[in-house]
């Protein structure tokens, strides 16, 4: 008898090793990865002119302040320097601000229609912002170059808002400018919106317009923002991918109190509200909110990066039900990918006793959660006291009255996403291509009040010292990626505008890979 149960054991392992092969075998993209699109030609640029053109833009100091708590002197200096900017763009993009209509929303923000031919048609949103973040002033001897001269040098453009987010409005303007005096008219309409309050919410810039667009009926097919890029290499896989934001991940902060009895810190108790505080933070950080790392979107991108992944990690992937745990626990090592898998935990402000010798009635403490979008602001406060519940003395409620909810997920087997995925796999010079969630906020989670259909990527590449400057010392963009950005923004327009006439004429007789974005 024990040889028959024997041999059942081994095929019923056999059988499981056989189907987890068979599962990794399969592990694959689930969607096109932009192979099926044939791209419109792009004209030629010319780069020297682009990298100039950056250049003014960021002498700009269009900082985005809250108006309700910055200084008015702040307040002014912004406002003149978005309306110098704006004339900047105009004088210097003049094809473009005539073929398009130009409305000013909620002060700064600029919203352009370029009509198309066919006004049935669904119209696409292409969306950057003109604001930037401020530069902390012990920060300025760290910098290579001073952070609003503008300076071109090395074979880069250096200056706040290079990467986050003028380049995008440079190349964009660009990029339809050389369009325009070549003769090309789209088929379908397109609106870019450039908005001026992103890095503070985007309530009076982007989601102001997009109302009003929605007020007027305007039909968006897709809209296409910031967030995502291609990296050389991709820490998951050490090679190039370039990955679209599908979704972005909300935000909430959760304010806990602990109260305990306060005194003399000479006669301290066993449990102050210090202590009970402190407890309560580690039992957040020991218990964390649930990952997933199958699931949507960070299930799709490993799926779409399935070819440069190891076998191990692909027989892994494709059988959670056996290596779950083991799955969740290597994500959770790294910071980035652990964010990408989950609501993340992150204890900001503490305050208690205001002198070192007084026990604190009272201790608080802010909490920051960036939401995943399998979760909301309730479930989030739910588990937060869920987790802290056992410990006595501790409330929680939410911070202030912002609370934002995590985007819808967009979807991946859209004509518009192959769109966006073949451009980006043009760019990136073929290399894989991927969807992914943003882990930070942008202008673009406005816009499913429009579209479904909405997602992020900046068509130029990055690496592992690039990231560290956005927001941050030394921000910087090459030239090379300047380039690179207006010809792929270039193709996007084309493709999907559409053309009225079969040919484009390049100005003055030239090929249209000789035309150049700056006469």
């Amino acid at each position: 008898m024990w040889k028959f149960v024997g041999a059942g054991i081994a095929t019923l392992i056999l059988a499981i090793v056989a189907l987890m092969g068979f599962n990794a075998a399969q592990y694959r993209a689930a969607t096109d990865q932009g192979e099926s699109v044939e791209l419109a030609s792009a004209p030629d640029f010319n780069a020297n002119a682009l990298a100039t053109h950056l250049a003014t833009a960021l002498r700009f100091r269009t900082i985005s302040f809250d108006p309700e708590s910055a200084a008015p002197a702040d307040l002014a200096a912004s406002a003149s320097a978005f309306e110098g900017f704006e004339l900047f763009l105009r004088n210097t993009f003049l094809s473009a601000f005539r073929a398009m209509e130009v409305e000013k929303i909620g002060g700064h923000s600029l919203l352009f229609y370029w009509p198309g031919a066919d006004a049935a048609a669904p119209r696409a949103l292409f969306m950057a912002h003109q604001d930037v973040v401020p530069v902390v002033p012990e920060t300025l001897k760290d910098w290579t170059h001073p952070p609003f001269e503008g300076v071109v040098a090395d074979g880069f453009v250096w200056g706040r808002g290079a990467l986050d987010d003028k380049s995008s409005v440079i190349a964009l303007l660009a990029a339809a400018d050389v369009l325009v005096t070549n003769g090309w008219r789209p088929q379908r309409g397109m609106y870019f919106l450039f908005g001026h309050d992103e890095e503070i919410g985007g309530e009076n810039g982007a989601k102001a317009a997009i109302a009003l667009l929605k007020a007027r009926g305007v039909k968006i097919g897709f809209a296409l923002d910031e967030g995502m890029a291609i990296l050389d290499p991709f820490p998951i896989t050490g090679k190039r991918a370039a990955l679209i934001g599908i979704a972005e991940k909300g935000s909430v902060t959760v304010e806990m109190v602990a109260t305990a009895e306060g005194g003399h810190s000479s006669l301290p108790p066993r449990d102050s509200a210090a202590v009970r505080l402190a407890r309560a933070l580690v039992a957040l950080d020991t218990h964390q909110m649930k990952g997933g790392a199958t699931e949507a979107p960070v299930g799709l991108m490993m799926r779409a990066l399935a070819a440069d992944l190891p076998f191990t990690t692909r027989l892994a992937l494709a059988n959670p039900w056996a290596f779950g745990g083991i799955i969740d626990a290597q994500f959770a090592k790294i910071p980035a990918a652990n964010a990408s898998v989950r609501t993340t935990t992150a204890p900001t402000m503490l305050s208690g006793s205001p002198k070192a010798n007084v026990l604190p009635q009272q201790a608080r403490a802010l909490v920051n959660f960036r939401i995943h979008p399998r979760d909301t602001p309730e479930s989030v406060l739910a588990h937060v006291r869920k987790v802290t519940g056992a410990i006595p003395g501790i409330s929680a409620e939410f911070s202030g009255e912002r609370r934002q909810s995590a985007s819808l997920v967009s979807p991946t087997d859209s004509p518009n996403y192959r769109l966006v995925a073949a451009v980006a796999r043009a760019a990136s010079e073929g290399a894989r291509i991927a969807p992914g969630l943003v882990v930070a906020g942008t202008d673009s989670r406005h816009a499913y009040a429009l579209t479904k259909e909405v997602y992020r990527f900046t068509p130029f590449v990055l690496d592992g010292t690039d990231l560290p400057r956005l927001h941050g010392v030394n921000e910087r963009i090459s030239v090379q990626n300047l380039h690179l950005m207006a010809r792929s923004f270039a193709t996007l327009l084309r493709t999907y505008g559409g053309d009225v006439e079969t040919e484009i004429t390049a100005a003055k007789g030239e090929s249209l890979a000789g035309a150049r974005a700056s006469r």
